[in-house]
């Protein structure tokens, strides 16, 4: 899975994806821009993975979570 982002996002020049461990990835997103592709891009999960409800409340709080982390 790694490599498959990693491919879609490097080709743009936008993100570095570490292991933290089993299952956890670290995305560093050179710009802002693709911060917000992501966020917005979670809104479109398929209705059998996840609720609009369920994917419209995980789309605000990661856009807390980067917003609160850009202050720091």
């Amino acid at each position: 899975m790694r490599v498959a982002l990693a491919n879609v996002w490097h080709a743009l020049d936008g993100v570095l994806i570490s292991d933290l461990k089993e299952k956890h990835l670290l995305f560093w997103f050179y710009n802002e821009i693709y911060i917000d592709r992501v966020v917005e891009g979670i809104v479109d999960f398929p209705s059998w993975l996840v609720s609009k409800l369920m994917s419209k409340q995980f789309k605000n709080f990661i856009g807390e979570f980067f917003a609160h982390d850009m202050k720091s």
